[in-house]
């Protein structure tokens, strides 16, 4: 899938796999893997025994009607040991859930805002710089501390039917360094910023923010 595209480099692969039963938890598979030869001819990844040595972790995401769909992260070959240039599925599910579930949705917020206070045309382009005006901020999203770099925001909260109850203070934790920094809320001008590293856009009017980073989308 060309969303993927970038996690199929420096051997590692992400996948999203439906399997039978109820899974819980995070499970690692030590087993070498290669092409599998299916009865009509077919082939498909599998455990074979003289494969590839890899190592997999399996990550549960929701159970329902009987079936499990989990996350699996493959590392082929020496890549399992170059630690330092690995994301681990915790931090490639971090980053998702900063990006779209918190960023993006930030983001479209703010869009929904701009159009329905928009005088004159309001099928004019909407700007970054527009919205990232109009963000109301909330614990979970990742924003760029001037002088500081990337930070996640702990306070103020966001409740399901997502409205922030805000005291008038906006709390960051930076990623780098150690300690939290807080703000007044008229005073706090961070941009929303993705942490693995993407660009944030615009399209229409009527278009949703968007990512640079393939799988990071409103629309997964």
């Amino acid at each position: 899938v060309s969303l993927w595209a970038e996690r199929l480099r420096a051997g590692r692969k992400l996948y999203l796999g439906l399997v039978d039963g109820a899974l819980a938890g995070t499970h690692e598979v030590h087993e070498p893997i290669g092409r599998v030869t299916l009865p009509d001819g077919r082939t498909q990844a599998g455990l074979v025994k003289d494969g590839k040595t890899a190592h997999s972790t399996v990550r549960a995401l929701g159970t329902a009607g009987g079936k499990t769909v989990v996350a699996v992260l493959v590392l082929l070959g020496l890549v399992i040991f170059e630690v330092f240039h690995i994301r681990t599925m915790d931090r490639v599910l971090k980053e998702e859930d900063g990006c779209v579930r918190k960023n993006l949705s930030a983001l479209n917020q703010a869009m929904e805002f701009v159009r329905l206070n928009r005088s004159g045309d309001s099928t004019a382009p909407i700007t970054l710089i527009e919205l990232q005006t109009n963000v109301i901020h909330f614990a979970g999203c990742v924003v760029e501390v001037e002088g500081q770099g990337l930070g996640e925001i702990t306070h103020p909260d966001r409740d399901e039917q997502g409205k922030v109850a805000g005291d008038g203070a906006v709390k960051v934790r930076l990623f780098k360094g150690v300690g939290e920094m807080e703000f007044l809320v008229d005073d706090f001008k961070c941009p929303l910023a993705c942490p693995a590293g993407g660009t944030y856009s615009v399209g229409s009017a009527n278009g949703l923010p968007r990512c640079s980073v393939p799988g990071h989308s409103l629309g997964n």
